[in-house]
């Protein structure tokens, strides 16, 4: 895509990751677990846009501490290849993954920190978010990033960036749940992005899974004459209206997102944005887990108002 932390992630993941994998055991509304050791293989991800950018994940991981498909501990290995136009760079990467969620409320943390080198740079990288329930009703998220700015251009000067984040959702009543996230966005270039993200989910139909949600997304850059590396008006905003679709089939989930909205540019028209999204689950616990996204997203990029972008990804862990 056009974009695509203070502290060490490295050092954070291996005093952090073991210790919580023995201390918290699986609390009794948790998916059974399985136990023992799980390898994931392949672990693919593979995107493309309309300027011609494609990307290419292939990863693999080795999981010591292993109770299902939403907490373990170990160790991922990665090959990312980028092309567009006759060039092509490609990175190796190593990271450090604990994940422990409760897949019956999503609640609880994950952490992928690591080391990625592409052609003669190095850049440390971090993934992680950590939610808690404050009350029945409300729950909070937090989350940090440290990863590459995925253009050529970003790619081959090196370019990254950092993010820091909180939100707060809330179910208002049965069917309505609304909230938001506010997050501080550090490209390595100087420039720094403040993002708000703001969400209402109703559920239309729940006796078949079925919601319609109104999003809103919104930034302002601090220093637009940085080179143009990625994309970075002065002011952005979307809003869409979107339907959903959660279906859950002898342990199976589906899930499906349609939206439409208006964008707006700086002080430009407004343009059309179009979102659609699937993702199908295996059930959590057994000796195979298996998880699949595909998505597409119509937006403004560096090259103008009609930005495409397209990504498949899975995930497949086999116990043994």
């Amino acid at each position: 895509m056009n974009h695509r932390s203070p502290w060490h992630p490295l050092a954070l993941a291996l005093a952090l990751a073991p210790a919580a994998a023995g201390a918290q055991a699986p609390a009794t509304n948790e998916a059974p677990a399985s136990g023992g050791m799980a390898a994931s293989v392949p672990d693919v991800f593979v995107s493309s846009d309309s300027e011609g950018f494609t990307t290419r994940k292939i990863g693999a991981g080795l999981y010591p501490l292993y109770e299902h498909g939403d907490r373990h501990t170990g160790l991922h290995l990665q090959r990312t290849t980028y092309r567009q136009d006759g060039w092509r760079a490609q990175g190796e990467s190593v990271s450090l993954v604990h994940r422990a969620i409760n897949p019956r409320n999503a609640l609880g943390w994950q952490v992928r920190a690591g080391v990625d080198q592409l052609d003669s740079r190095q850049a440390l990288t971090l993934d992680a978010s950590y939610s808690l329930a404050l009350n029945p009703a409300t729950t909070a998220e937090f989350v940090a990033n440290r990863e590459r700015v995925e253009t050529r251009t970003a790619l081959g000067e090196g370019l990254t960036l950092a993010s820091a984040g909180a939100g707060l959702w809330h179910q208002v009543n049965e069917r309505l749940n609304a909230g938001g996230m506010l997050q501080v966005l550090r490209f390595s270039d100087g420039n720094t992005r403040t993002q708000l993200r703001l969400r209402g989910v109703y559920d239309l139909l729940p006796e078949h899974g079925v919601n319609v949600q109104v999003r809103y997304r919104g930034f302002h850059a601090s220093d637009t004459a940085v080179p143009r590396r990625y994309f970075n008006p002065g002011e952005f905003e979307e809003v869409m209206a979107l339907v959903g679709m959660r279906r859950r089939i002898e342990g199976w989930v589906v899930r499906g997102t349609l939206g439409l909205g208006r964008q707006q540019v700086n002080a430009d028209s407004t343009t059309p944005t179009q979102l659609a999204e699937l993702s199908v689950t295996s059930p959590i616990a057994g000796t195979v887990f298996w998880r699949a996204r595909a998505g597409y997203h119509r937006a403004a990029g560096l090259q103008g108002p009609d930005y495409r972008y397209r990504y498949v990804m899975q995930e497949l862990f086999v116990t043994f």
